[in-house]
């Protein structure tokens, strides 16, 4: 936008030697004024509509829908392959026969295997969550010379409990309750999962 030339001194107070308007809005003559500015923020121009506000919805919608798809990938992640927490661990053993019998001959077996003296025979019967626990209670039944026979099993049929008396360090009269489960890694058969016992060592 062009303006016309400016005629004699712009207004304002007067200086020593100097005349012309004393007042803003005063004009000189032969002066033409200047046309009404608007001010810069939203400015329009003659001619020219104001432009569509741009509406921020779409990105709003779109990051909201990109966090989603994270937070599910992240879930089905951690659900089902590490570390697998909605997995059906049980589904995999469902297939092998609750028998309380079973339970009883593993039990028997592993206090035979204490009886003469083979700790690694008796480890191979444990349950992986278990061997930490009674690894040790292991070689001390050996040491004491447990000697000690199933007496009966109760329980539910998935998770038996079998119990057993019998002798121990030279003929103290000894008890036991050991915990059966079915192996975690899907094999036939039961493991010693937990064992409670009245015996000192």
């Amino acid at each position: 936008m062009t303006y016309p030339p400016r005629q004699g001194p712009p207004p304002g107070p007067p200086y020593p030697g100097r005349q012309g308007p004393a007042f803003p809005g005063q004009q000189f003559p032969g002066q033409q004024p200047f046309p009404a500015q608007q001010p810069f923020p939203g400015q329009q121009f003659p001619g020219y509509p104001p432009g569509p506000r741009k509406s921020k919805k779409g990105l709003v919608i779109g990051l909201s829908l990109a966090v989603v798809i994270l937070l599910a990938g992240a879930f089905a992640i951690t659900a089902w392959v590490a570390p697998g927490f909605l997995l059906n661990k049980r589904a995999k053993v469902a297939a092998v026969p609750d028998n309380p019998e079973e339970a009883k001959a593993t039990a028997a077996k592993f206090f035979d295997a204490v009886r003469a003296g083979d700790a690694q025979g008796a480890n191979t019967l444990l349950c992986a969550s278990a061997q930490a626990q009674l690894e040790r209670n292991i070689k001390d039944m050996i040491a004491k010379s447990v000697d000690l026979r199933v007496t009966g099993v109760s329980g539910v049929p998935y998770a038996p409990i079998v119990d057993l008396s019998g002798r121990y360090d030279g003929g103290k009269p000894g008890q036991a309750t050991v915990m059966m489960a079915h192996p975690s890694d899907g094999r036939p058969g039961y493991c010693l999962s937990g064992m409670t016992t009245a015996m000192m060592f």
